[in-house]
């Protein structure tokens, strides 16, 4: 009975730091007015998806494709003009051919409607995403320092970050060590939020550890 139980059981619910965390099969582009939907960029926030520089089978490249079709030029003014995107700037890359040239620190954050935005991988020359495990866990750090400023009491719903990725630091991590990663980012963070769902894709349900996800952080 027990490992029957353990086999089938689909999702995780506990609390961290007094938030609700759920850990669930779930969509990120479903919306309501009570929820804010993360979206990871890279460290640009590059709008250009070509299948170079972004791939339209990535999440921000369906965001962009789904919710700024014939307005890019909107959506580049936004983020160039957010206030508090500024103050997270680190640089420009004038050598860019294409995207954007404007370089933001990882974590850093825009909220645009129920979506945020958040600066997520660094890009090589050749447009290639490309993260540390040590970037990975200042992105998250980082991450939950500036949503803190914009998720204004909603839930959150965030993707397992870096499921997309190939290998992070030339490891292939699997999306239980991803999704630990995260469940301890919380734990240490100073957030304290309402409630945040951890969104899992269909396809990857089967590949975690539901059971075991509470012991491990507990």
């Amino acid at each position: 009975i027990i490992r029957c139980y353990v086999n089938n059981k689909k999702s995780a619910h506990f609390r961290i730091n007094q938030t609700e965390i759920n850990v669930i099969e779930g969509n990120i582009f479903q919306r309501d007015s009570e929820t804010i939907n993360v979206i990871p960029f890279n460290e640009y926030f590059d709008t250009l998806v070509d299948n170079n520089v972004i791939s339209e089978a990535s999440l921000n490249g369906k965001y962009i494709k789904d919710y700024w079709n014939g307005k890019i030029d909107e959506l580049n003014t936004l983020i160039q003009q957010s206030d508090i995107l500024k103050k997270s700037i680190i640089g420009t890359n004038q050598k860019r051919k294409s995207g954007n040239k404007q370089k933001y620190e990882l974590g850093s954050v825009i909220a645009i409607d129920n979506f945020v935005l958040t600066a997520f991988s660094h890009f090589d020359d050749s447009n290639r995403a490309y993260l540390s495990f040590s970037d990975y866990l200042n992105f998250l750090v980082s991450f939950w320092k500036h949503i803190d400023v914009v998720y204004n009491g909603k839930t959150i719903n965030i993707p397992v970050f870096g499921s997309g990725l190939t290998r992070i630091n030339n490891k292939l991590l699997t999306i239980q060590n991803l999704l630990e990663a995260i469940l301890w980012s919380i734990k240490d963070s100073d957030f304290q939020g309402k409630k945040i769902n951890i969104l899992i894709q269909k396809d990857n349900i089967g590949k975690i550890d539901f059971y075991h996800l509470e012991p491990r952080i507990y």
